[in-house]
């Protein structure tokens, strides 16, 4: 059973640097901004289309939630990470990774999260690794449930599906 499961690990985490390889090489025609949206309409001479707002430095949003803290939470598969939001102006305040700070959090592949119906415990689940993780007071625990592991919610009586 372990050397079945450190097998997914191994082809997931290959799969997750190939992605990561593949998404790392676009040139930045395609990521840089085009500032040439930002001209006079040619039949009119005088209607301009301006940049009213740009968005937060996000590598790719899947799930979001706000939090009991009334930040926005965002999970990105392509970033490895949970972005922690301010939902009023889009800065980011924090990112939860897989090596934050000096503490493991074993954030590899978040795709859907939420919050516990108290407001103590966020939990996520790593697409690629097949697993759901819990952050409770700065600890992550894990818990492999299949390939492919999303979405995931709370029911009515509180209950983690």
């Amino acid at each position: 059973m372990k050397s079945k499961r450190n097998i997914a690990k191994h082809i997931t985490r290959f799969i997750l640097v190939m992605l990561i390889l593949i998404s790392s090489s676009c040139t930045s025609e395609l990521t840089e901004p085009n500032n040439d949206l930002e001209k006079k309409n040619g039949k009119t001479n005088s209607a301009e289309l301006k940049t009213l707002v740009r968005g937060a430095a996000l590598n790719a949003a899947n799930g979001i939630d706000v939090g009991p803290d009334g930040n926005l939470y965002v999970a990105s598969v392509n970033g490895q990470e949970i972005i922690v939001m301010d939902k009023n102006n889009g800065k980011i305040i924090r990112k939860i990774k897989d090596a934050a700070s000096g503490v493991r959090f074993d954030v590899i592949s978040p795709d859907d999260l939420v919050w516990s119906p108290d407001g103590t415990a966020l939990y996520w689940t790593d697409i690629l690794t097949g697993e759901v993780g819990r952050l409770k007071n700065n600890i992550v625990k894990k818990q492999y449930v299949a390939p492919g592991v999303n979405p995931i919610a709370f029911n009515d009586d509180g209950r983690l599906l």
